[in-house]
């Protein structure tokens, strides 16, 4: 890809799209505590045009479902999936939630402040209440760390994975170099950070957050993305580190199946990776690779950001696209 391309990979296609452009379609019914009622929003369609994180996060070109996937009765603050309003609580499933909600209520002085990512931390006291595994409440809490990427990062077309992000983020200086209209610098800079957030690259995202804060002549939208990153930075890592505890919770026992046991283990190694533990982030990342039931696509993953946790350069030599499942990197019979 030549220069010219990079500039405006980095420039053009990383602008945010408009937030509300995935469709859903609403439906009020009965909360299954108390006389209110809920709005359920079910999905009727959207698109993959977004890319993918590492840690399994995907995106459609204009707006996400999962900002739209959990509902929340507004007289009780009781929180779960759309699709499990309508399921029938037992007695004892009730008052088990009645008495978590009681104290979430009392915490909560107005729900109308409440983000996207409040409401799944309260959908995970909810599942606790109901009894749901560690497994489930883990996604449930990386699924919300993923809403406040959302808030941060804009649309990038094509982001498909580590690669992806690992060539923007060599590309990117040198278009710095390059580049001398202020609006121009300003926004390669800026996503060059929402680049290194996606990625999992804090150190990288706040290097260039601080070259952006030194540029002169910021503008209005330049600030309030930045707060809007710097709001991702504080948020995010909180619901990964309670991801983190659940998962680890679930690998020391002998729950689950093998599937879910290994993909727990690699979702475990990279938010380790992307809090900074990289002597533990390496070590799942090796138990990954060591088991024979491992999925291709997650094996190839985990050997490249192996190699990049010991200082290596894996990402010389290929191309953007390798990672990709489906990819000439995870097709099946590859070699481990």
């Amino acid at each position: 890809m030549n220069d010219l391309c990079w500039l405006l990979v980095l420039c053009v296609l990383l602008w945010p799209a408009p937030a509300r452009a995935v469709i859903v379609e609403p439906q009020d019914g009965p909360c299954p505590i108390g006389g209110g009622f809920v709005r359920v929003f079910q999905l009727v369609s959207q698109n993959s045009y977004g890319g993918w994180d590492s840690d399994g996060a995907r995106y459609s070109s204009r707006g996400q479902f999962r900002a739209y996937e959990l509902s929340t009765c507004p007289d009780n603050l009781l929180t779960l999936y759309g699709t499990d309003m309508a399921t029938e609580l037992t007695e004892a499933e009730k008052r088990a939630l009645r008495r978590v909600l009681e104290q979430i209520v009392s915490e909560v002085p107005d729900p109308r402040s409440l983000t996207v990512w409040d409401r799944y931390r309260i959908a995970a006291r909810c599942y606790q209440a109901l009894g749901r595994d560690h497994l489930f409440i883990a996604r449930l809490y990386t699924k919300g760390a993923w809403t406040v990427r959302d808030h941060a990062v804009g649309f990038y077309q094509g982001l498909e994975g580590p690669l992806a992000v690992r060539f923007l983020l060599e590309a990117g200086p040198k278009e710095l170099e390059k580049t001398t209209e202020s609006a121009n610098r300003h926004l390669l800079l800026l996503n060059l950070a929402r680049v290194a957030h996606r990625g999992g690259y804090p150190d990288l995202r706040d290097h260039w957050m601080a070259q952006l804060e030194a540029q002169p002549d910021l503008t209005d939208p330049d600030r309030e993305a930045m707060d809007r990153l710097a709001t991702a930075a504080r948020a995010e890592p909180d619901l990964q580190d309670l991801a983190i505890g659940e998962l680890e919770a679930f690998l020391g026992g002998r729950q689950g199946t093998a599937e879910e046991r290994v993909e727990g283990t690699f979702l475990l190694g990279d938010l380790l990776r992307r809090r900074g533990r990289n002597a533990e982030a390496l070590a799942r990342f090796e138990e990954v690779q060591a088991t024979a039931e491992a999925p291709e696509s997650l094996v190839v993953i985990a050997a490249y950001l192996s190699a990049e946790l010991r200082g290596e350069r894996p990402w010389v030599g290929r191309s953007p696209g390798d990672l990709t499942p489906g990819g000439p990197l995870t097709n099946p019979g590859v070699q481990r």
